[in-house]
């Protein structure tokens, strides 16, 4: 009901400005509301977004368009949406948001798909489905497929089983979403090769218990595996029953994963610490509050905690992606969360978010081109995007900052129904430009800026919008910026930030000086420089 209530507002503010419309203002039309988006873009699009809900449609749809996109791409080039999926995951630095769009598209490949589309997904269903979790979501998407044959599928899943760390992987991410490990393993029907594949399958088969089985116990004592694979089988059989001394020193020994620590030692802080210093990058961000509302980060740890936050080569090689970064700056500053439990903010640790998600974009050269970089901050961009506690507006701002901070001739301004100059200061932190928009909560006239830019006399080389592509403002931004061409500049690129997977474009396909791309995309620098100065230099 809030949305179609905001929907309706939107028109009504949209009728009301053509009637005040000034006849200074750019020439309008109302024609190409949207251009559309081709099943190869959209697909683009869900790899590096997911299939997240927005301000005019829930997740159920947007899913459900998205799995429309992976059909037909697949019945039409499946090689090609195998390789995209490939690409993406594959990249360092991260551009997805997230692996599982990936995950589903390689699965469903090796299910439904032609036989050339099944063996290129077989090539590189390793190098997409890389966790343990991955695996599992892998094995749920194969398992609902109703078309298709098992015999790829099997193959891929039992190649992922035979890499040498699917023990640990194992461990990790027993269950997920309803699928655990020893519904994948028989879902693969994999034959062990060798003593330490026999050993890591009847592990795996028993729930990771090795217990009082006999056969499993001489199996680990007997059989020729790595010592650092028999250790490590122990030590999550011993962590079940340890006390927290022991406990600490299985998991500081063996690098444990939080996921085979006992709920009750979890809370011991000794226990907690440990964790603590064995987090991978990831975890590491996702758990900054809660250890901090345990106090395990305090005043005493805090040089190690940023420290490991600066690290950006592990960050980069372990693909967090900024929006991650984002989420975790989000979630730290507020200093409390939804169950009332409270933590202190220490600025070492805002700041070093910050400078990570700057840092976690592609390498970028300035072209120290005139830019205006314009953020849509109508009602529908102050929908949260991709993240509950974040709008597409603040998204889009906090990547508006990283551009800004690399050129000296950027102008950042926001819109709605029109343009609001003096917002966001290109030196703002995240946190303080983040709190300045959703405040306009208008219509969205995606011409405003370009007619802000003209009425102003401002000659821009590009203008960089960052928009969710949903105009209902008079003119469009294609005729805007026909006329802002005529009168003040022929050569101004147009370039787009798209921050939501809908089916909306607002940049004509037939001009060759305007471009859409995904905002999400830790490319998107290097891709709109590149764009701005001619793809030549």
């Amino acid at each position: 009901m809030i949305v179609v209530v905001f929907f309706i507002k939107e028109i009504r503010m949209s009728q009301l400005y053509v009637k005040n419309k000034k006849n200074n203002n750019l020439k309008v039309s109302v024609k190409a509301r949207d251009y559309g988006v081709k099943s190869e873009e959209r697909l683009s699009r869900f790899l590096i977004m997911g299939a997240s809900g927005d301000y005019y449609a829930g997740q159920k749809q947007r899913t459900a368009e998205s799995e429309m996109a992976v059909s037909s791409m697949l019945a039409r080039n499946g090689v090609k949406a195998v390789e995209m999926a490939h690409r993406v995951s594959a990249a360092i630095p991260v551009r997805a948001v997230t692996n599982d769009p990936a995950v589903y598209v390689v699965s469903r490949a090796l299910r439904e798909a032609d036989t050339a589309t099944r063996e290129k997904a077989l090539s590189v269903y390793n190098e997409i489905v890389r966790t343990g979790s991955d695996f599992l979501h892998s094995a749920i998407t194969m398992s609902q497929s109703s078309t298709g044959g098992w015999r790829f599928s099997k193959r891929a899943m039992a190649g992922w089983l035979y890499q040498e760390n699917a023990y640990f992987q194992a461990a990790k991410y027993f269950n997920r979403d309803g699928m655990n490990m020893r519904d994948a393993l028989r879902l693969a029907h994999a034959t062990p090769r060798n003593q330490s594949e026999d050993v890591l399958f009847q592990w795996i088969a028993s729930g990771l218990r090795i217990g009082n089985n006999q056969s499993l116990i001489e199996k680990i004592d007997s059989y020729e595996i790595k010592q650092e694979v028999k250790d490590f089988m122990l030590a999550v059989e011993f962590i079940r029953n340890a006390d927290a001394e022991s406990a600490v020193k299985l998991i500081q020994k063996y690098k444990l994963p939080w996921e085979v620590v006992p709920a009750g030692l979890k809370k011991d802080p000794y226990v907690s610490k440990a964790m603590f210093d064995n987090l991978p990058p990831h975890a590491l961000l996702r758990s900054l509050a809660e250890y901090s509302a345990r106090g395990t980060i305090n005043g005493r740890n805090i040089s190690g905690v940023t420290e490991k936050l600066l690290n950006i080569e592990s960050m980069r090689n372990n693909r967090v992606h900024p929006f991650k970064v984002l989420v975790a700056l989000m979630s730290y500053q507020r200093g409390r969360n939804d169950f009332n439990k409270t933590w202190a903010v220490y600025p070492q640790i805002v700041d070093a978010l910050e400078s990570l998600f700057h840092e976690s974009f592609d390498a970028y050269i300035p072209h120290g081109k005139k830019v205006l970089i314009a953020v849509d901050d109508s009602a529908s961009m102050g929908s949260p995007s991709l993240s509950p506690i974040i709008s597409s507006s603040q998204a889009a701002v906090a990547f508006a900052l990283t551009m800004a901070a690399r050129e000296k001739n950027a102008t950042i301004v926001t819109f709605s129904d029109r343009v609001r100059e003096t917002a966001i200061p290109k030196r703002s932190s995240i946190i303080d430009a983040a709190s300045k928009v959703c405040k306009m909560m208008s219509y969205t006239d995606c011409a405003a800026p370009i007619d802000w830019a003209f009425r102003n006399g401002m000659n821009f080389d590009a203008i960089v919008m960052l928009t969710d592509s949903v105009q209902n403002g008079v003119s469009t931004a294609a005729e805007a910026l026909s006329t802002y061409r005529e009168k003040v500049n022929p050569n101004t690129k147009f370039f787009v930030a798209q921050f939501a997977n809908n089916n909306s474009k607002i940049t004509n396909p037939d001009d060759l000086q305007s471009m859409t791309y995904s905002g999400f995309d830790t490319e998107i620098l290097g891709v709109s420089k590149e764009f701005i100065t001619g793809w030549d230099s």
